[in-house]
């Protein structure tokens, strides 16, 4: 490959030690670091930000929204991240009951 990595690039690249029994062999990327910055949501320090957003059907049909970086569940009335995982079921069952 003839052209060269840009210079932003090329800082965030970590690559793999050179290997001792091929030393003519090109470096290989390891991995990439990503800038941090706060998730809009959980106000963490992340790197990237991921939402996983999956379908129930008790007590009736609804979607739920989770950050993956902080296992915090979508408030159904704030909308606020702020229901662990752990106690979303409780949550939404209350929150469907009071709706009725």
């Amino acid at each position: 490959m003839d052209k060269k990595i840009p210079a932003d690039i090329l800082e965030r690249l970590q690559f793999r030690k050179p290997n001792n029994q091929n030393p003519g062999e090109d470096q290989a990327v390891e991995f990439i670091k990503f800038d941090e910055f706060p998730c809009a949501d959980c106000k963490k320090m992340i790197s990237q930000s991921k939402h996983s957003i999956r379908r129930y059907a008790v007590p009736q049909p609804h979607y739920r929204t989770r950050c993956e970086n902080c296992f915090m569940v979508q408030d159904p009335e704030t909308k606020q991240y702020d229901v662990h995982v752990s106690s979303a079921n409780r949550r939404f069952l209350d929150y469907f009951n009071t709706k009725k």
